[in-house]
């Protein structure tokens, strides 16, 4: 764990707008990180909104929504997503991520780990990459699967990453063994340009994967999941010979 000190730390002579209108950078200029109380408990640092299921709680307790953070990860991590202004002012801060790291934005705490993967389709978003993991992940919800046979009956499965779902707290393997309806978070329709609609209309689904495999970009999702994330990497889709 490392923490990266305040003497890195430049006031931006922009305002730094991370998530809707809220300042976030300019916020915490004027905010003293010691005046974080009770108060913030149950909202999220970046938005000033209500935590929402699936909330994230960082090692250092500082809590975040869980797009809202993959979004503020990802805009450090891959500096051509986004506008300049919005990712200078975490290298003016002197933050700087390797691939299996995160931090914190709120006390700047880096951690060598990620964050819990949630299956993409009970989100409607699709994290970039390096930004969660279901393997290498800061600790999170605890699965409450309890086993029905074998040598642990009676015993809860226990794993660190699970997730909320309208039936309980599960890890993916025990969510698929339970066919629960997972809760959705800020499910937001896709609605695809009209060039975008033509790239749809003339690829097949393979084809969109085989094209964002070649490019190293996550393969899953659906026909506009993938034609957005390859618009969003600058991929320029060339439509087949008819």
């Amino acid at each position: 764990m490392v923490t990266i000190g305040e003497k890195n730390k430049k006031k931006q002579e922009d305002n730094i707008i991370v998530e809707g209108a809220f300042d976030f950078w300019s916020a915490l200029d004027s905010e003293p990180q010691e005046s974080h109380d009770q108060s913030d408990d149950n909202i999220c640092l970046l938005t000033r909104e209500p935590l929402k299921p699936n909330y994230v709680t960082m090692p250092c307790e500082h809590k975040y929504n869980y797009i809202p953070i993959c979004r503020e990860i990802s805009a450090i991590k891959n500096p051509n997503i986004g506008s300049q202004k919005y990712n200078q002012g975490y290298i003016s801060n002197g933050v700087k991520l390797l691939r299996n790291q995160i931090f914190c934005p709120y006390c700047r705490t880096v951690y060598n780990t990620l964050l819990p993967k949630i299956p993409e389709q009970y989100l409607d978003f699709v994290p970039d990459k390096y930004v969660t993991s279901s393997s290498n992940y800061i600790s999170s919800r605890t699965c409450k699967y309890v086993f029905k046979s074998g040598k642990r009956k009676g015993q809860c499965c226990g794993k660190k990453n699970a997730f909320d779902t309208k039936n309980g707290t599960y890890c993916s393997h025990h969510d698929s063994v339970n066919k629960t309806s997972p809760v959705k978070l800020n499910k937001v329709a896709i609605v695809l340009s009209d060039e975008e609609k033509k790239i749809s209309s003339n690829f097949k689904l393979s084809q969109l994967k085989q094209i964002l495999k070649n490019a190293d970009l996550p393969i899953s999702g659906t026909k506009a999941v993938l034609i957005t994330r390859g618009m969003k990497a600058g991929i320029s889709f060339t439509l087949p010979d008819m």
